[in-house]
């Protein structure tokens, strides 16, 4: 039996260095748990050696030389722990420790590991929202050591706390009330030379709350995690919101920009572990999108603070003027666009924006003239911010709108965002954790936010209930080919014999969600569309401003929201209108998602079946069978959603009988697999399970039934209340009930593909193909990687060794690389390449990259 490991460095004197410090004591405290003592002296029958830099490894193994790189391996009779810096180490002393989960096979597992990063950039972003529910996290010490441990122990090297996220909109807005930390700067500062002051706050809480911010700051930087802080809001009418919580006073239009410079100077002077500080640039920060010299007069306090600073800027209504005074600070300038909306969706970026997306043709002017207006492309997804040659950084913000409150957790998926974070140079990803924004616009209840009703399986604090979730995310981003033991210990620790069942359910339950939200995107905005607890839109529809009317174009049904990628998915309408003109849609339908989600569906239900067949599970395992339950019972009620709204929409457009009655029969099938969702999730989550004050942002599954019941009614008398003209004939409606019906699925297209790597700009590119697929018509389709623009299409030339395509010079004479695909179609079924796995987890196009 092991009792003693003697610690051991490459020179006689120890590695200096804080996160180096901490990881030690973590291994010798998990290392003590299980009875073994870690010391430097004393006998022992391993010896763990410390090494840093460039060191001779053992023939065989090969250390990379790249920041934050580790390895793990033998030398001899001793076990030795390397990082090519301080970063590195870190990581291969918290392995060691984290290893100790697992009860089977050697102490330290599987060796030689040698991992290194494949994105910069992997942060996790905490917001406070909410008075009530998360005051007692914001001072909760001990929490935080748990939850800092945690985000360094799965690699993640930054955190962000966004303050002033509560609310959207600044002006006139009659839904402020708990506005805490929303206009954040009086609440942790004092600054004798201003008169503004917080109704009701007492000197020692305001000193609370700096403290607070001061302990997670040196707290992270002892475990080597970037500190960021989020200051959202910058304003909004402070004199004209009688019923907020807390009235800020003396702020004017002629102290207030100099008090936000001072007080930004003051926080950074007062917490020195502040790296970086993300700014909303829009028109929600307050600020009249503009107002350059605002933003000029705040970042001067950055420029002056004495060291570097990361300026993160939201990427929505951004402009060349503020990129150039953050610029002029010296600093180092980052741009954060959202990875697509405020959702999470497929992994991988999206090949185009909603059509309402596109900028107007006619200028806007005012406090939105540019997120609305010129540079409005830029509010979806990374617009015009990934040119081949750039000065700024650019890391995706992965929102919460698509799933907050059920249990996540795919590896495939998980490695899929990891190597997309670095799409075209970009730096990494900011993921804004489970639960986030619960109790957002005055919502908040006190005891509320652990989710779960059934206190037996409630977890305080939540975020240990999605602690797979973060090993997935951060591990897999920082290495998407890790070996499955990274996660699997962890499961079998928890989980017991229900690891394996449990692994393989949650992964395809977890793909369920984005999979929905990529194809069905009524609303970018994650206060009006959350499709995890989703608000019914109708298939034959009616007008709602909230959750969703107001952000997609009319008519307000199912069959006409538009997908968040409009080039790879078609709306049940633009499915059906092309089927009705005879024309082939060259993108995946919602026939194909609706074999998707039935697959994955199925999956789910066969592992919940070996998971019952257990003579016993874990309260861990029950946590997740109840959330695979209700994902597969959604996963069924979208794909009879799809099903549904197309042969709806066949009956708007030609008032037939027979697709009414069999949209009607798919919308009782969607009816009862709602209902299985209603009832498992009624029976365990709290009744109301608050994002916001609208009612499509609270309550639960149950709450909705009646909406889902209502649509089938509506189905069944549509056509006595509706006399309009049909646009086609019964005959023709005939011939598409058929096709739908027997819509074959998009499959990958076989060939022999044959494109470059790279290009010069203003070079000619050549795409080669060969197939044996003569019949059917193969179309590249290209496009800048610039969601601002839109995608061209070529036909091939033909050659005796294929077909051959190529992209003009004059093309390719911009700032952007291109990316591009490949589709065919015989009129009966349509083939693309790459398009997407069976998985889902990879980007249907290709990339050449700009030399």
């Amino acid at each position: 039996m092991l009792d003693h490991i003697r610690l051991s460095h490459e020179t006689n004197s120890p590695i200096k260095a804080e996160c180096i410090d901490w990881a030690i004591d973590l291994l010798k405290s998990k290392l003590a748990e299980h009875g073994i003592t870690l010391d430097v002296e004393g006998p022992a029958e391993l010896t763990l050696q410390l090494r840093l830099g460039k060191v001779t490894p053992p023939s065989g193994i090969v250390l990379p030389r790249q920041t934050e790189a580790f390895a793990l391996y033998r030398d001899g009779h001793e076990l030795v722990a390397w990082g090519h810096d301080v970063a590195g180490l870190t990581y291969a002393l918290t392995e060691l420790a984290d290893r100790l989960l697992d009860q089977e096979g050697e102490l330290f597992g599987t060796l030689p590991l040698i991992e290194k990063p494949a994105t910069r950039i992997r942060a996790v972003a905490r917001a406070f929202v909410s008075e009530v529910e998360d005051k007692p996290w914001l001072y909760d010490r001990a929490g935080w050591i748990k939850y800092l441990d945690m985000l360094a122990t799965n690699r993640f090297n930054r955190f962000s706390l966004n303050l002033g996220i509560a609310y959207d909109y600044p002006y006139h807005n009659n839904m402020l009330s708990d506005v805490y930390l929303h206009f954040a700067y009086p609440f942790l500062v004092e600054l004798p030379q201003y008169p503004i002051r917080v109704e009701g706050l007492s000197d020692l809480e305001r000193r609370q709350n700096l403290e607070a911010l001061k302990f997670v700051g040196r707290e992270a930087a002892r475990r080597g995690i970037q500190f960021q802080l989020g200051l959202w809001t910058e304003r909004y009418d402070f004199d004209d919101v009688p019923h907020t919580s807390h009235q800020i006073r003396g702020v004017s239009d002629e102290n207030h920009r100099l008090y936000c410079r001072d007080s930004v100077a003051f926080l950074l002077r007062e917490i020195p572990e502040i790296t970086g500080l993300n700014f909303r640039i829009h028109v929600e920060a307050g600020v009249p999108e503009g107002d350059y010299d605002f933003w000029r007069t705040v970042f001067s306090a950055v420029a002056q603070c004495g060291r570097q600073i990361e300026l993160n800027l939201h990427a929505k209504g951004l402009d060349e003027h503020v990129l150039g005074a953050a610029r002029a600070t010296g600093m180092t300038l980052v741009v954060a666009p959202k990875y697509l909306a405020e959702h999470m969706a497929l992994p991988y970026h999206p090949s185009a924006i909603r059509e309402r997306e596109y900028p107007p043709t006619e200028a806007v002017s005012g406090s939105e003239q540019l997120s609305t207006g010129s540079r409005r492309f830029t509010r979806q997804s990374y617009g015009d911010y990934l040119p081949a040659e750039r000065d700024w950084g650019v890391v995706f913000r992965i929102w919460p709108g698509t799933q907050r409150v059920l249990a996540w957790g795919d590896p495939l998926f998980a490695a899929a965002y990891g190597r997309s974070m670095s799409f075209c140079g970009a730096d990494g990803m900011e993921w804004m954790e489970p639960m986030s924004f619960k109790g957002r616009q005055g919502s908040g209840m006190a005891g509320a936010r652990a989710g779960l009703s059934n206190q037996r399986l409630a977890m305080f604090p939540d975020w240990q209930r999605h602690e797979y979730a973060y090993r997935l995310m951060g591990r897999l981003s920082f290495s998407p080919d890790a070996p499955p033991e990274s996660w699997r210990r962890f499961l079998r620790s928890r989980l017991g014999a229900a690891a394996e069942a449990c692994e393989r359910g949650l992964a395809a339950a977890s793909r369920i969600l984005p999979l929905f939200t990529q194809a069905h995107g009524p609303s970018i905005a994650n206060n009006c569309y959350w499709p995890e607890i989703y608000s019914n839109v109708s298939a034959v529809g009616e007008y709602q401003a909230r959750p969703v009317g107001f952000d997609m174009d009319g008519p307000t049904r199912f069959g006409n929201a538009p997908s968040f990628d409009s080039q790879m998915f078609a709306s049940p309408r633009t499915y059906v209108e092309d089927l009705l003109a005879d024309r082939s849609t060259r993108s995946y339908t919602p026939i194909d998602v609706a074999a998707w989600m039935d697959d994955l569906a199925g999956q789910v239900e066969t592992a919940l079946g070996e998971i019952r067949s257990l003579p016993a599970i874990t309260p861990a395992t029950e946590r997740y069978v109840i959330d695979m339950e209700i994902l597969a019972a959604m996963a069924r009620f979208f794909a009879q959603k799809f099903r549904s709204a197309c042969f709806a929409e066949v009956m708007l457009a030609t008032r037939s009988d027979q697709a009414l009655k069999v949209a009607l029969g798919h919308s009782r099938r969607a009816v009862s697999a709602w209902a299985i969702a209603a009832v498992t999730g009624g029976r365990n989550y709290h009744s109301d399970l608050a994002f916001g004050p609208g009612l499509h942002m609270r309550g639960n599954w149950a709450a909705r039934l009646p909406q889902v019941e209502a649509e089938a009614n509506a189905l069944q008398v549509f056509l006595v209340q509706d006399a309009s003209s049909p646009t086609y004939d019964l005959e023709q409606a005939d011939r598409v009930i058929a096709r739908i019906a027997n819509q074959k699925l998009v499959t990958r297209l076989a060939g022999q593909l044959d494109a470059p790597k790279s290009f010069r700009k203003g070079q000619p590119i050549q795409i080669g193909f060969q197939t044996q697929e003569s019949e059917a018509e193969v179309l590249l389709h290209y496009r800048h990687v610039n969601q601002g623009e839109r995608w061209q299409h070529l036909k091939p030339e033909t050659f005796p060794d294929g077909i051959r395509w190529t992209i003009p010079g004059s093309y390719s004479h911009s700032d952007f690389h291109i990316q591009f695909y490949l589709t065919s179609t015989d009129g009966e079924r349509v083939q693309m390449l790459p398009g997407f796995p069976d998985t889902l987890d990879a980007a249907p196009y290709e990339l050449i990259e700009q030399e």
